[in-house]
């Protein structure tokens, strides 16, 4: 959000994941340093060595939230660096007028019915196939 891009972003898909699993994260010369490690330590490789994997706790003392009094924050008593001015819960006054032309996109699986085993459209393995998760427990809550 800092730039207006993602760190790995590539048209081709193949090098897209690549980048994700093997390619260290690269930042322009003016970014903020708080923001560049913490970003790093967010997008470690090795699952074991995030940020976050022993809790919260690791995010409450880091740099780039210094300014971040978390028990007014816990306590909601902070006021929000920006609030936009809306009218109402459906307000798309901050919506880029190109998506407000679009069509709506049913996006449930399926369509909306049950996806049933082999449902090729809508087969996780096929799409997240080079992706892996692990749950090293305590993690943040």
């Amino acid at each position: 959000m800092i730039t207006g891009k993602t760190p790995f972003y590539s048209k081709n898909r193949s090098q897209m994941f690549q980048a994700i699993t093997h390619t260290p994260v690269a930042f322009p010369l003016n970014f903020p340093p708080e923001a560049a490690d913490l970003i790093e330590k967010l997008l470690q490789k090795d699952p074991l060595e995030r940020l976050g994997i022993d809790g919260v706790q690791g995010f409450k003392t880091h740099p780039f939230f210094a300014c971040i009094d978390w028990a007014k924050l816990e306590k909601k008593e902070m006021l929000p660096p920006y609030k936009p001015n809306v009218q109402s819960e459906t307000s798309t006054t901050y919506v880029h007028k190109v998506f407000l032309k679009e069509a709506p996109v049913d996006v449930t699986p399926g369509g909306g019915k049950d996806v049933g085993e082999g449902d090729k459209e809508y087969e996780m393995d096929r799409h997240f196939a080079d992706f892996d998760f692990f749950n090293g427990g305590g993690g943040a809550t």
